[in-house]
């Protein structure tokens, strides 16, 4: 044999108060989300639940790694809004051409990909929800699973070489920052498909 026997042991941890806030929170936005796509159509019914799926997914593995994808949705989220605000000048340009009887720059106008464009619908309320969300993470702070990680490296494992997994680029930069905190800078590397750690605190805080 190459490799002994794995021995696998599971830990249950509390939440702290912040973090039982933050995930009572996202659980009825996906409650929510969840009745919103029974009201759709198959096609974006799947779609829907596919993006809820991902977020439960994100949020097993840290809440660092759901804040992230909550603040890319926010951010497409608004630069959806912005292009919607494009539109409305657009429509406002029409009414005036139309009275102006300007047949051709109003066919110009008509052809205008911002009109067509299918992603511009937004579901009611999303954007001041995730908001909330994304405030709630915030007020997280240390996270109890990756609290329980370094104390278990620092009990168990002093000394000692340690390869830790996570599914998700946004709790690698978390614990990555936790450890060099803890222990120094050189404590830790990482692999990853991108082959790099984005916003990973050292121990200067940096």
């Amino acid at each position: 044999r190459l490799f002994q026997e794995p021995n696998v042991t599971s830990k249950e941890d509390a939440f702290s108060e912040a973090e039982a806030a933050f995930y009572a929170m996202l659980t009825e936005f996906i409650e929510t989300g969840k009745a919103y796509a029974s009201s759709l159509g198959h096609t974006h019914h799947n779609a829907v639940i596919l993006v809820i799926i991902a977020m439960q997914k994100l949020a097993s593995s840290s809440v660092a790694a759901i804040r992230s994808a909550l603040a890319r949705r926010l951010d497409m989220i608004m630069a959806q809004r912005e292009r919607l605000g494009g539109v409305l000048q657009v429509l406002d340009q029409y009414e005036r051409l139309q009275d102006d009887q300007e047949d051709d720059v109003l066919n110009d106008l008509l052809e205008a990909s911002d009109i067509w464009d299918s992603h511009l619908r937004l579901m009611e309320d999303e954007a001041a929800r995730l908001r909330d969300l994304i405030e709630a993470a915030d007020a997280v702070g240390e996270e109890t699973k990756i609290g329980e990680i370094v104390q278990l490296l620092r009990d168990r494992f002093a000394g000692r070489s340690v390869l830790l997994f996570t599914e998700y680029k946004a709790t690698q930069s978390l614990v990555m920052s936790m450890l060099m905190q803890e222990f120094g800078d050189a404590s830790t590397t990482f692999i990853n498909g991108d082959n790099a750690a984005r916003n990973v605190t050292g121990s200067d805080g940096v």
